[in-house]
């Protein structure tokens, strides 16, 4: 199966979708805007909008998320914690590889108190 990248928070094409899909997808609170495509925030139901997508597109899809620290575009391939966590189930809300190991833990929890 081909993954598909969903970056949260930004403005994605998709391929046309069924007109349930559709309704499904507004139901989860994504948005959609003529011209822009789709926008899936990242204070939605992650996990339920993955699912819809997967059945409509019949293919994989992977949140891209920015690092809460440094903005730069991460995804979960080359954490050392993407067995025990999921993008999907902290909202997006997530740091990249470098910043977790160039940051103090106190930095860590002074920005966890921001972005949750």
């Amino acid at each position: 199966m081909i993954s598909m990248k969903i970056k949260l928070g930004s403005w994605v094409t998709l391929p046309r979708l069924s007109s349930q899909g559709f309704r499904s997808l507004m139901s989860a609170g994504v948005m959609y805007k003529t011209g822009s495509g789709f926008l899936i925030g990242r204070n939605l139901d992650l996990v339920n909008v993955k699912r819809i997508l997967e059945s409509e597109l019949k293919d994989g899809v992977y949140y891209v998320f920015s690092c809460a620290v440094c903005g730069r575009d991460s995804d979960c391939s080359t954490c050392e914690y993407k067995f025990s966590c999921s993008v999907e189930k902290v909202g997006g809300k997530c740091i990249c590889g470098p910043c977790a190991d160039e940051i103090s833990v106190e930095r860590l929890w002074s920005i966890a108190g921001d972005i949750v």
